[in-house]
């Protein structure tokens, strides 16, 4: 299992809290702060992952054309430009995924200011395998608004929206801003608070004041620092990664396939030889193809009275189908499903029941939290054979239960 190690920079400081966690969200090494050098040797092999202060990146949604990612680059910044107040030629964008709504998630951030961090890191000897602005960390909960607090800053994302980040706006503001902003209000019945000992202290009336005015206020809190919440976030629902175009990691191929010359020249050898058996291969192959179908076309013209293949096989069907063909497909389709759910499940979930009826699998899931939830129904999307929705999510105490529906999509 990989290790990641994040790195969270504050403004206009070199002081920095870093932390290291597995690829399931677990705290491997507990969260420590001090100055960045200190977090350059805390080093070792693991994907480093840098955070960026959210105030100073711009997160956004954009309707792009499904194009090659250089081509979504390249529209990015034109098809924005209203949407920021600063030229568009002084910032630097960066494109996430792609969203269940088909919009693509965007990153924008000062071309000096980002590499100015750039230039902090170097001079500290880390070179960043990805840079992330820290409000994208804020988790991404069907029907929830989730708030993380710390000090006087407000982490905040609607479902299936950007994060925001406000600084020195009383809580209870916060959601009268989001209630003007939106005709559909529907998120706002579920807030989730995250929060540490010291900034519920802090905004204590405000969530109080919450808790009397929305139907359904949950505060939970922050067994870490924000910081562990904020990775494991990334972890399954990575923002965009501000190294990209300019500022990518660029690798010296030359000299690393230096030593490889010997090897590679031998691999080319074994590939022509194996280029060329496989040639004689196809030969003998096609020649058995013409002796086999000339057999089929006989047999065709025996028992259904044509030589011609397509009717042969048109009327193999009709008669597959009049035996029981659509039950066997049938029983296909579910173990298909099946054979999805168990490949996309992590060691550490449980299914707690699951029926099937109708091309459909209704599931239950327990497991360790909303993003792998998230994580499991975006693994059997990918085979593009099944539509998988999450309706519902509960706490349960050991972990986190969804209601998952996965329908085989239509042959």
């Amino acid at each position: 299992m990989r290790e990641h190690l994040f790195i969270r920079l504050r403004p206009d400081s070199t002081e920095c809290s870093w932390a290291v966690l597995d690829d399931d969200g677990r705290l491997i090494r507990p969260v420590a702060s001090g100055p960045l050098a200190q977090a350059a040797q805390a080093i070792g092999n693991e994907r480093v992952i840098v955070l960026l202060p959210g105030p100073q990146v711009l997160t956004l949604q954009a309707a792009i054309p499904k194009v090659s990612q250089s081509r979504v680059r390249q529209m990015t910044p034109y098809l924005l430009e209203e949407s920021v107040a600063e030229d568009v030629e002084r910032l630097h964008f960066a494109t996430g995924r792609r969203l269940e709504s088909g919009r693509i998630a965007v990153s924008a951030i000062a071309r000096d200011q980002l590499e100015g961090w750039l230039d902090v890191l170097a001079n500290a000897g880390i070179a960043p395998d990805a840079v992330y602005a820290d409000s994208d960390g804020v988790p991404d909960t069907p029907s929830t608004l989730n708030l993380l607090l710390e000090g006087e800053q407000i982490y905040g994302r609607r479902p299936a929206q950007p994060p925001f980040v406000l600084d020195g706006v009383a809580l209870p503001e916060v959601c009268a801003v989001l209630e003007a902003r939106s005709e559909d209000r529907s998120d706002l019945r579920h807030v989730l608070i995250h929060v540490d000992e010291a900034a519920e202290r802090e905004h204590r009336s405000g969530i109080a004041e919450l808790e009397a005015r929305l139907p359904n206020v949950a505060v939970r809190a922050l067994a870490d620092d924000l910081l562990h919440r904020l990775g494991a976030t990334l972890l399954f629902q990575p923002g965009a990664n501000l190294l990209q175009g300019r500022y990518a990691p660029k690798s010296n191929w030359v000299e690393m396939l230096r030593p490889w010359r010997a090897a590679a020249g031998l691999l080319l050898a074994l590939g022509l030889v194996s280029v060329a058996a496989q040639g004689i291969e196809f030969l003998k192959l096609e020649r058995e193809d013409r002796a086999l179908t000339s057999q089929l076309a006989q047999a065709c013209e025996e028992n259904f009275g044509s030589s011609q293949l397509q009717l042969c096989a048109t009327e193999v069907r009709r008669r597959l189908n009049d035996a029981g063909e659509a039950s066997v497909a049938d029983s296909e389709s579910f173990l298909t499903t099946l054979v999805a759910i168990a490949e996309s499940r992590s060691d550490t979930s449980m299914i707690e029941a699951l029926t099937y009826r109708n091309r459909v699998m209704d599931l239950r899931l327990v497991a360790a939290s909303v993003p792998a939830l998230d994580l499991f129904a975006q693994n059997i999307m990918q085979t593009d054979r099944f539509d998988v929705r999450i309706e519902s999510t509960a706490d349960t105490g050991s972990g986190i239960e969804g209601r998952i529906r996965v329908e085989v999509n239509a042959p």
